[in-house]
């Protein structure tokens, strides 16, 4: 079964991320911060990563920069799910950074399903 890592600081937005991805027929891993959410991408390879931008510890920009430049996991696809000025942000500061798809807060659930199939199918 294809494993979806899911990175959010917050619990509510976690779960209802966990129910989306098992919906969608795939198995989910999860992380609270961009550090434990690397980590997990090295150790599990998830076949898709689903991110928000904001976290302590480490914020998903500086994760996603590590993901993109390490080549063992480097080509996993990546959903954002964050504020648009954040994502804004942080494209414009790194174009070279690609996502397959961006999702703002808040965010439809069915949409997201369908996004995730899209990817994974």
């Amino acid at each position: 079964m294809k494993k979806v890592l899911i990175i959010d600081d917050t619990e509510e937005t976690r779960d209802l991320l966990y129910m989306a991805v098992v919906v969608a027929g795939f198995f989910p891993l999860c992380a609270e911060d961009g550090k434990r959410g690397f980590d997990m991408a090295k150790k599990e390879s998830p076949h898709l990563i689903i991110t928000d931008m904001v976290m302590p510890i480490q914020d998903g920009f500086t994760m996603l920069k590590q993901l993109k430049n390490d080549a063992q996991i480097s080509s996993i696809p990546v959903i954002v799910i964050t504020t648009k000025a954040k994502l804004e942000e942080f494209l414009k500061n790194d174009p070279g950074v690609k996502i397959e798809h961006f999702f703002e807060k808040p965010f439809e659930v069915d949409m997201l399903v369908k996004k995730i199939k899209e990817i994974l199918l």
